[in-house]
């Protein structure tokens, strides 16, 4: 079979960026990454990068005749753009043939909605594409809303590494705290101050237990975040941890006992932190957007609750607080559901098939 070559337009200081170069390189594929943005990853020295002259977001516009001479020269197999409206606006000015676009989340759920020319915006870049890419069902459903006539469409969620994203070996009933924990940017479309007055409601549901809620991110709402706590008298059951390096977030993970994440927006299209979380053995507490709802079995591998009902939030911590044998069926059947569903293995083989498809269709 012939090498794929592909161009990924995309942030190169995002971490599912790296994911996917680096993951498709370990395939054989030729990876060139080219980008408007500022990076400080490393990527393996096979991997291209290319650093356009003009930064985000102005460089979508004012980059195009400096990718166009790229793509000249890479004559790539495939020009593959992630997020419909920043670097899918890019590919769709350079009008290469053979282009994929990859939404994201709030390039579809949210920025269509700010005015008739987002939309139409979106709608264009989606439909000029030759295929399109979600990373769930849910989004792949909005989407065609948008745009019932799109071709080829496909589902590519970002798993995870089930290698390095596993359970620890510790006692479930060995530590008398109870840690609920989440690992979120800090802003309000996460849905963190949920968390926080619904932890305050468990407290006071049930103060003979010790417990905890660790906060791992940052973002802007932190001192808003930081208050809160305070004004609900929990600052000292409340850890602010700030900012993680990605590898680190699964020992982060393995010393919760219950993971909780109430995103309030559908554009958190796919539910990677859920599934990150249920790949290390923990039961989730998730909102019902639709990313969460795709990824967590109700029930089985965690509990859904209504979003911004902190009241419901926190009757779903005290359940699990109060029953360890319950958090551990959760938690092993939401590594289970991982491994079948959502390993890294399976996502990059889903996108390597998108490849092959789009490549062998020359029309």
């Amino acid at each position: 079979m012939k090498k794929i070559k592909v161009v990924i337009l995309g942030n190169a200081n995002s971490i599912h960026i790296q994911r996917w170069a680096e993951g498709l390189y370990s395939k054989g594929v030729e990876v060139h990454l080219v980008t408007c943005h500022r990076f400080n990853f490393e990527y393996s020295s096979g991997i291209f990068l290319y650093q356009l002259t003009y930064d985000a977001p102005y460089g979508y516009i004012l980059s195009v005749f400096q990718a166009k001479l790229l793509l000249r020269t890479i004559k790539p197999d495939l020009l593959h753009a992630h997020y419909v409206t920043g670097y899918g606006t890019l590919a769709n000015l350079i009008g290469y043939k053979d282009t994929l676009v990859s939404a994201w989340g709030a390039d579809v759920y949210d920025f269509p909605r700010k005015s008739l020319l987002h939309r139409w915006l979106v709608k264009f870049n989606l439909t000029r594409s030759k295929g399109v890419a979600s990373t769930s069902h849910a989004m792949l459903d909005a989407i065609k809303t948008l745009c019932p006539d799109l071709k080829q469409t496909y589902v590519t969620p970002f798993g995870v590494d089930i290698d390095i994203f596993l359970p620890s070996k510790k006692n479930i009933d060995s530590f008398p705290i109870i840690t609920i924990g989440t690992v979120k940017l800090l802003h309000n479309k996460y849905g963190i101050d949920t968390l926080i007055r619904a932890f305050s409601d468990f407290r006071a549901l049930a103060p003979e237990l010790e417990s905890k809620l660790v906060i791992v991110g940052s973002g802007p709402d932190k001192k808003n975040l930081e208050e809160l706590a305070m004004n609900l008298n929990i600052a000292s059951f409340v850890e602010f941890k700030g900012y993680v390096d990605n590898a680190l977030v699964p020992c982060m993970l393995n010393k919760f006992d219950i993971f909780v994440a109430l995103s309030r927006l559908d554009s958190e299209s796919f539910g990677v932190a859920a599934v990150e979380a249920n790949a290390c053995g923990l039961p989730v507490i998730v909102s019902d957007v639709s990313g969460f709802k795709e990824v967590v079995l109700n029930g089985k591998t965690g509990l859904i609750v209504k979003r911004d009902d902190q009241i419901a939030a926190s009757k779903a911590m005290l359940l699990l607080a109060l029953d360890s044998n319950l958090r551990q069926l959760m938690g092993e059947a939401g590594r289970r559901h991982v491994v079948d569903q959502y390993s890294w293995e399976s996502s990059i083989n889903q996108m390597l098939f998108v490849y092959s498809e789009l490549c062998n269709d020359k029309k």
